[in-house]
């Protein structure tokens, strides 16, 4: 289904006139793994379920990155954390700073494998953000 028809099927769902803030709208997106402009049976459900759910940006970011395909479950490395950075710049359209990436991962001690914690990373590069992108 488009992006589009998912809106009108969400309004429909919950039974009234729904217009998507902007962090909706670039959660939306996200959402659609191939970036084609239509999601999967597999993406509406997850993003329905987010939508349904009365959670804090971070948890929404957070639910994000745990449907991304990483190599460790819960971890996330400097080469996806950096992925997933610029897909959020992508998406919210906030304006590009390598220090993001460079002040969120310096804040994290990586194990040995190279991974940290993808919750953490969350927390580490929202508050780096000018809010206006990501709320």
């Amino acid at each position: 289904m488009t992006i589009n028809e998912f809106k009108n099927i969400y309004a429909s769902i919950a039974g009234l006139t729904w217009n998507f803030n902007a962090h909706e709208e670039c959660i939306l997106l996200i959402f659609d793994t191939n970036s084609n402009g239509i999601l999967k049976f597999d993406e509406f459900l997850m993003y329905y379920r987010l939508l349904q759910s009365n959670v804090s940006p971070v948890q929404r970011w957070s639910y994000v990155l745990n449907n991304y395909s990483m190599s460790q479950p819960r971890h996330i490395s400097a080469q996806e954390a950096q992925l997933l950075l610029n897909n959020m710049q992508r998406f919210c359209n906030f304006p590009v700073q390598d220090t993001y990436f460079v002040t969120a991962w310096s804040q994290l001690g990586e194990d040995n494998n190279g991974y940290v914690s993808a919750s953490l990373f969350i927390q580490a590069v929202i508050p780096l953000i000018p809010p206006a992108y990501i709320w």
